[in-house]
């Protein structure tokens, strides 16, 4: 099934672009997405089932909302914040730091993450912003890790969006 034969939620759509800016951001850091133990993989989903890890792993981890709440007295705009984590799973301590710092700075420098429509191939932007409120990266430290947990960053990104719930 293809993006464009469903109907998809905001949330999608802010997410997928927080995932593109991320691959664009690596790319023009010199990040490689090979797979070999020097580049890196984007995942759609935290890996529950990894077992061995031979390159720098990217996931989509979990999202929050705040509920949203109403925006502008006698319409139907709201307001709601999103904060979407991504898990850096490294192979080393120095990858590990260097691609959540990458993508941290990445997501930071415009103070916004353009949006996309994720419905085209390749998504272009659809001229709409979602404003950064905040982002932070930091390690997860795990007690009792296994061989792939070793060195792993959590980058959390909130991000406020203004919208017509009617219109989407």
């Amino acid at each position: 099934m293809s993006f464009s034969t469903v109907r998809l939620t905001r949330e999608q759509i802010i997410e997928e672009s927080i995932n593109i800016l991320v691959r664009q951001a690596l790319a023009a850091r010199g990040y490689v997405q090979d797979g070999s133990a020097t580049g890196w993989q984007m995942m759609d989903s935290y890996p529950y089932g990894l077992t061995e890890l031979n390159t720098n792993l990217v996931a989509a981890g979990f999202n929050f909302d705040d509920l949203g709440k109403p925006f502008e007295l006698g319409s139907n705009m709201k307001e709601r914040k999103y904060t979407f984590e991504l898990f850096v799973f490294g192979v080393d301590l120095t990858f590990a730091k260097a691609i959540a710092e990458a993508v941290k700075f990445s997501i930071e420098v415009d103070q916004a993450v353009a949006l996309y429509n994720i419905t085209q191939t390749p998504p272009v932007q659809n001229g709409e912003w979602v404003e950064l409120d905040g982002v932070h990266s930091g390690r997860q430290v795990i007690p009792t890790p296994e061989p792939w947990q070793e060195f792993v960053w959590v980058i959390r990104a909130q991000v406020t969006d203004w919208y017509d719930p009617l219109s989407t």
